[in-house]
């Protein structure tokens, strides 16, 4: 893009703005924006007061289209400048009405081990929530009037909506625990992040759950002679599908059970604009086709924690044993939370893109828009607006679809109104919010959400995620649309992975990202499939051509170019 079309990146507060680099490529839609910033924001500053967080929350606002977010510290106006000495923190601190009680609070929450609560209560709604989604997807919106689609998207926008303000409210009953356990680990052993967080591997199930879908439905086929020269045609991949599902048999029901409910999942991004799964047939012939071949052994996820588990305990000096013990419970328990979240989360968005293309068409066909895709760029209310006759001009709306399809993150500055600052030690607040602090930013440093690793001119260089070393194809995917030529084996290099990524994972060799820490999703799933991964690699996408043969060293955190 020219550096003359690019729009002037204006501070929308006070404070210092920070790129949330790790969950767009590109300008978000405007759909998306407004849906994704109105529960951001509240959902932190509602998670934070739980957890006693001595944070306010972390603002939300959209500049040009990009995500950006500014800490906003409790009790104080937000600052550019860095933390006030040591004995003006604590005399706040033990003045401040507000930082009095989230300090007590955090002491609470530690003792009751509040996450344990939302954890259980997770799990009992997660049912009800997939039935939700489930008959959200079975509705018949072509064959519905205008008013009663308009009520469709109602639903569908309102149901969004709730599970974003639940994922932040929620998130950090995944941080602190996990968070908790790396810094006591770390502390009494002096192993490494990556190997303490070893002892988690096999307890994400979320994280292969698209996976395990997958292999069931390729055991199906390879089990029916008739569904196996079905995926060996050379046809139209949706004419194969279904006559896959109209099979008789467990194949026809394994293959309809993936597609109902990873179907209608957004595959390649954060956003309404990227593909759902059944919108790459091509993909998901090619995923089932190698699975069919592949005929993977059984998984041993769980022996490797076992014996990471048994080995760091015994690095643990034996009076701490039994509050290793506790904290490696904890994690276990709430390590499976985020990503499990996450994916209902994407098939919740991917059936507000089902409906949003049906939106499309019908505004096409009003002249409202220019093209179907256009309609992404309008919010919730001017879609109702269109609807009725009113909201902005076509022009309008094609122009920022303009912007939003050319513009890249390379337009956006890393920070807009400064320069961040450290925040307070948490060695200066009371114990049990000190406990709170360390562990949240022990997380949020490990996700690694704008770690950029320093360049070498011969090799790329990240964070070494997944342990292991893989020669393979590379395959440069930057969007959705990129998927469908990935092969068995190849080795994905991409800005960043997104949990709905789990369901075509096992076709990969490894994974290479531009950004994300040790706790970031890709270095999650690495973990549980047991393939190399370099993180944080920061210009991987720039500099591996696509194709090209590489070697994948996840130990090293680093891959080479080697044919």
């Amino acid at each position: 893009m020219a550096t003359s079309s690019v729009p002037a990146f204006t501070s929308p507060g006070p404070g210092v703005w920070m790129l949330d680099a790790a969950h767009c490529e590109r300008p978000r839609t405007r759909y998306m924006s407004r849906l994704f910033g109105d529960q951001y924001t509240e959902g932190f500053r509602q998670g934070f007061a739980r957890y006693g967080a001595l944070l306010d929350t972390i603002e939300y606002q959209p500049i040009n289209g990009f995500p950006y977010t500014a800490i906003r510290p409790l009790g104080a106006p937000p600052s550019a400048k860095g933390a006030p000495p040591k004995w003006i923190f604590k005399l706040l601190v033990a003045l401040h009405p507000a930082l009095r009680k989230r300090c007590k609070r955090a002491a609470d929450v530690i003792e009751g081990r509040v996450w344990r609560d939302d954890i259980e209560q997770f799990w009992r709604e997660l049912p009800v929530e997939e039935a939700k989604l489930a008959a959200s997807a079975s509705e018949p919106i072509t064959e519905m009037t205008d008013e009663a689609f308009v009520a469709y998207l109602d639903r569908t926008h309102a149901h969004a909506s709730q599970r974003l303000l639940a994922h932040f409210i929620g998130a950090t009953a995944t941080m602190l625990p996990v968070g908790d356990f790396v810094a006591h680990v770390v502390e009494w052993t002096g192993a490494t992040p990556r190997e303490v967080l070893q002892a988690l591997r096999g307890h994400s199930p979320a994280s292969t759950g698209g996976a395990r879908a997958i292999r069931d439905a390729a055991c199906a086929i390879a089990d029916d002679p008739a569904a196996r020269e079905i995926l060996a045609l050379d046809t139209d991949a949706m004419t194969r599908i279904a006559r896959l599902r109209a099979l008789p048999g467990e194949a026809s029901a394994a293959v309809g059970k993936l597609l109902d409910r990873f179907g209608d999942v957004i595959l390649g991004g954060h956003d309404v604009s990227e593909l759902r799964f059944a919108e790459m047939p091509d993909l998901l012939l090619a995923t089932l086709r190698s699975r069919v071949e592949a005929g993977h052994g059984a998984d041993d996820a769980r022996a490797v924690s076992e014996a990471a588990a048994t080995e760091l305990r015994s690095r643990v000096p034996v009076e701490h044993h039994a509050r290793f013990d506790e904290l490696l419970g904890e994690a276990r328990s709430a390590y499976p939370l985020r990503d499990a979240r996450t994916n209902v989360d994407f098939w919740a968005l991917g059936i507000v893109r089902r409906g949003l293309l049906e939106a499309g068409r019908r505004l096409l066909a009003k002249n409202r828009i220019e093209r179907i895709d256009d309609v992404f760029d309008v919010d919730h209310d001017e879609l109702r607006a269109l609807f009725a006759g009113a909201g902005p001009s076509s022009k309008e709306i094609a122009t920022r679809a303009t912007w939003r399809r050319t513009g890249t993150v390379s337009d956006a500055p890393p920070f807009v109104g400064g320069l961040p600052s450290a925040p307070p030690p948490a060695e200066w607040l009371p114990s049990g919010a000190a406990r709170v602090a360390r562990a949240v930013g022990v997380y949020l440093d490990l996700s690694g959400l704008s770690s950029v690793a320093p360049p070498r001119r011969d090799v790329v260089t990240g964070v070494g995620a997944s342990s292991g070393k893989r020669v393979g194809r590379a395959k440069l995917v930057r969007s959705s649309a990129e998927f469908a030529t990935l092969r068995q084996g190849d080795i994905l290099i991409a800005p960043i992975t997104t949990p709905a990524y789990n369901v075509i994972l096992s076709l990969l060799g490894g994974v290479v990202t531009d950004r994300g820490g040790l706790l970031s999703h890709p270095a999650i799933v690495s973990r549980e499939y047991g393939f190399p991964a370099v993180v944080g690699a920061g210009d991987a996408t720039s500099r591996i051509p696509d194709g090209a043969l590489v070697e994948l060293d996840g130990d090293a955190g680093t891959v080479r170019v080697v044919g």
